[in-house]
């Protein structure tokens, strides 16, 4: 190198380009022709470990140093040698510019933390920048250039402020937390931090007691609580404290309740304990609902050993837990066989799939669970009981366990056998005289003149009679459901097309209600023909006969994915909340409703049947003085 170009040796891979570079053809010229401040300025610049930056004359001719690269990001450098500051930093020169003018005037000027929106990668980022911008004067004083000496600080800067936020997160989760925090510090147990939830565990505010030893404020905890805060500041292990009880007095009023507390070590930075942290949750009202809850439990067992019926209890998760000495004595089982699921051998066997599917059942929805089933009595006999089991909640509803009765219903189902027997045998010999007398009075009307007051008689006697038939009818299937001798004539039809024949019967003998129908086409199913109308026509009748005030019934058929779902609606007087899980139950009928409509109440018990026995399912949905819908499903 040419000893007068010496002051550009050095400077690593920013001097090599320096020295490559033509300045012949930009505004500084040929380094040769250099000025001595620019030649001393290009020298400190390229021996400076620091990120250094000169800008020469008035069109701010660009030079920098290995230090200064960075800062320049993949879009700007190397470009940025040798043009103007002007376009390398166009989208920052409304901001810098009038400070490299004010330079050029020969002030001097420089800021911390100086913050710039550049566009060095491809995208517009925020940089911070501890920066000065200084005057390189020429031989006769006035000012050549600009010298900039930087230190990028933009990740000290985010880190200081995700410190901030993070901090603040941490102030506002600390204030805003439903369980009472406090950080004490140092001999004096100094209150560091605390919220509002602390605060109003003992009665004073957060800004009555930030900063202030704690115990001067409740003196009457320093004997229960200092000790421990100084076994965790002095061991520097966590402890758990439950039902821990604390009394203290603040403004004149006792305070007392019980807490579940955790005491931590508090560390600074550097990992010295310097004092307590401690999370304090209330648990006065949850002892005190315990307590009730057990003397009303303890209440409950020495009752249960008073009375003639089996009662048990159980766990949330359906594990019973308790038995009285009933159900004791009865199966001849203890505690502990009976205990979990160990219950289950007193049932019969035919009913202990139905018994484990009711109570599952019971406990997925938290609705009341009534069942009939044998239990074995210890002698090996088994007996007819009806079970109840009730979910038993607290305040906000939660089930918090289950209690249940068995009470023997042994005699009640013999007379009800007994019964079934009677209207089975009876049914079946009133069918023959009736079948003869309704022929006798076909013979009778044919040979009659319809003007004759003797028809009008016999046709009004064989009305009666076809009503008598249909009772005895319904009696006989329900006699044959209790035996199991419902027999079904399975066949291949299509649904839609009954519906339409047995709306288009009963409408021609129903002169008061039109019956609208929704839905068409084929539904082709396998089922009973004639039971699944018998289905449909007990519903539609039903319909007519509780809405007498009503002229409309509505009948829906529609395809649901793998089934059909028929929905009978009618307007007329409905049914209550209570009854309508009744409704289906043999011999039941709505007492406010039985002296107005005649029935048995064994037509929908029937219906049901038939539906089950076809793997569908029948519900219903009512409000009184609006209406019912009764609905059925079917697979297909």
């Amino acid at each position: 190198m040419d000893k007068s170009l010496q002051f550009l040796s050095g400077g690593g891979k920013m001097g090599e380009l320096i020295r490559s570079f033509d300045w012949s053809k930009t505004a500084v010229g040929s380094p040769a022709t250099w000025p001595q401040s620019l030649r001393i300025a290009a020298r400190i610049m390229l021996d400076c470990p620091f990120g250094m930056y000169i800008a020469w004359g008035r069109e701010y001719i660009q030079m920098y140093n290995d230090g200064y690269r960075p800062i320049l990001g993949s879009t700007k450098h190397p470009q940025a040698l040798g043009i103007s500051t002007r376009k390398t930093f166009e989208e920052v020169w409304p901001t810098i510019g009038p400070m490299f003018d004010g330079v050029m005037q020969g002030s001097p000027i420089g800021f911390p933390d100086f913050i710039l929106h550049l566009d060095r990668n491809g995208f517009v980022e925020e940089c911070f920048f501890d920066f000065s911008y200084s005057p390189i004067r020429l031989e006769d004083g006035t000012v050549g250039g600009v010298l900039v000496t930087v230190i990028e600080t933009t990740g000290k800067v985010k880190a200081v402020k995700a410190l901030k936020e993070s901090e603040q997160r941490f102030q506002n989760l600390v204030r805003e937390a439903n369980v009472g925090i406090i950080v004490v510090t140092g001999e004096e147990m100094r209150v560091h931090v605390v919220n509002e939830a602390y605060g109003r565990l003992i009665d004073l505010t957060p800004e009555e007691l930030i900063g202030k030893p704690l115990f001067s404020m409740i003196p009457d905890a320093e004997e229960t609580f200092r000790p421990i805060l100084n076994k965790v500041r002095d061991s520097g292990e966590s402890l758990y404290e439950y039902d821990q009880p604390y009394r203290v007095v603040t403004n004149g009023k006792v305070i007392e309740g019980y807490l579940n507390i955790v005491y931590q070590p508090f560390r600074e930075a550097d990992g010295t304990i310097t004092g307590v942290s401690a999370l304090c949750q209330d648990v006065t009202e949850t002892l005190k609902n315990r307590k009730e809850i057990q003397e009303s439990e303890e209440r409950f067992r020495k009752l249960s050993q008073t009375i003639p019926h089996m009662i048990w209890s159980a766990t949330p998760d359906g594990k019973k837990n308790f038995f009285n000495q009933y159900f004791i004595d009865y199966t001849g089982l203890s505690v502990e066989e009976l205990s979990g699921d160990g219950w289950q051998s007193s049932i019969f066997p035919d009913d202990l799939e139905k018994e484990i599917e009711h109570w599952q059942h019971t406990l997925a929805t938290g609705e009341d669970c009534i069942v009939e089933k044998r239990l074995r009595r210890k002698d090996g006999t088994y007996r007819w009981f009806l079970s109840h089991s009730l979910a038993q909640k607290d305040k906000q509803g939660n089930i918090i366990g289950w209690i249940g009765t068995k009470t023997e219903i042994e005699e009640q189902k013999v007379a009800e056998q007994k019964k079934d027997e009677f209207i089975g045998i009876a049914s079946h010999e009133m069918r023959t005289p009736l079948t003869t007398a309704k022929g006798y009075l076909d013979l009778l009307l044919r040979s009659l003149n319809e003007d004759n007051l003797t028809f009008v008689y016999a046709a009004k006697a064989k009305q009666a009679l076809q009503r008598l038939q249909v009772l005895i009818t319904e009696l006989l299937d329900a006699s044959k459901i209790q035996n199991g001798q419902l027999n079904l004539n399975i066949t291949s039809f299509d649904f839609n097309e009954l519906l339409d024949e047995t709306i288009e019967n009963i409408q021609y003998s129903t002169k008061n209600h039109q019956i609208q129908k929704k839905g068409s086409g084929a539904q082709i199913i396998s089922g009973d023909r004639d039971r699944l109308q018998q289905v449909l026509i007990n519903l539609i009748s039903n319909a007519v006969k509780y809405s007498p005030h009503a002229d409309t019934l509505m009948v829906e058929l529609k395809r649901q994915a793998d089934k059909i779902e028929v929905a009978v609606q009618d307007f007329g007087v409905g049914i209550c909340a209570q009854h309508l899980n009744k409704i289906f139950d043999r011999y039941y009928r709505v007492q406010e409703q039985a002296l107005n409509i005649q029935g048995l109440g064994v037509g929908l018990y029937i219906s049901k049947n038939i539906v089950d026995r076809h793997n569908g399912t029948m519900w219903a949905e009512s409000e009184p003085g609006k209406g019912s819908t009764f609905y059925f499903s079917l697979p297909v």
